[in-house]
């Protein structure tokens, strides 16, 4: 018997040591191509209707058409409503002297974030017109409070008869030419959609079934 709750309380341990881990896996992941880059936005549940929002713009296929530099971007999901203080950090790379301001309910045009208009957007841009080449590839890492949990409601594409997405969670991003001038708009819906459901879940499930019976089993 002693030797059984040994064996029970190792297992409880490594459950709740592994159990962020496990649960630490994006809800949502879209993606969209342009002119050969690749951008996308993933989104990991914190805590509540707290999230983190992965948003990743690779232009190592970039084959030009905006302008030469970055200075905003934005994303939304549907109907899902931005509430407090939101916070954004270019977590790679590292870019010296270059600063970020985050706005919540805030669309993207010509002059960057519009924080004029209501939307259901968040939209991040380089303060004094700073700017970033489009060469390599950028993460930045967003933590976003929303008014309710996100739901696959917030995620869901709709498609054309010829399966092109026109609705859906956005991804933008506003581009400038060399002398900080509107270079371009990318304003696209994220076609390629995953919602998975959380593996992990169900094997850590799984597993604390199993040892439900096992212990049943010494029991009887």
């Amino acid at each position: 018997m002693q030797r059984l709750s040994m064996r029970l309380a190792v297992v409880l341990v490594i459950a709740l040591v592994a159990a962020p881990v496990l649960f630490a896996s994006p809800i949502y992941t879209g993606t969209t191509t342009s002119n050969g880059a690749i951008f996308s936005v993933s989104v990991t549940p914190v805590s509540g209707n707290t999230y983190t929002i992965t948003y990743t713009a690779n232009f190592n296929g970039y084959t030009g058409g905006y302008g030469p530099d970055i200075r905003a971007l934005n994303f939304g999901f549907n109907s899902a409503n931005p509430t407090g203080t939101s916070s954004v950090t270019l977590t790679s790379p590292s870019v010296p002297g270059v600063t970020w301001t985050v706005l919540n309910d805030s669309s993207l045009n010509a002059s960057g974030c519009n924080s004029s208009s209501s939307s259901n957007f968040v939209c991040a841009q380089t303060t004094n017109y700073q700017s970033l080449p489009t060469t390599g590839i950028y993460v930045f890492t967003f933590v976003v409070t929303y008014t309710n949990s996100l739901s696959g409601a917030d995620f869901a594409v709709s498609y054309d008869a010829s399966g092109n997405p026109i609705s859906g969670p956005h991804i933008g991003m506003e581009f400038v030419n060399g002398n900080g001038n509107p270079g371009g708009i990318l304003s696209q819906i994220a076609g390629s959609t995953t919602t998975p459901e959380p593996a992990s879940l169900f094997l850590l499930g799984s597993g604390m079934l199993g040892l439900g019976s096992f212990v049943r089993r010494r029991l009887l």
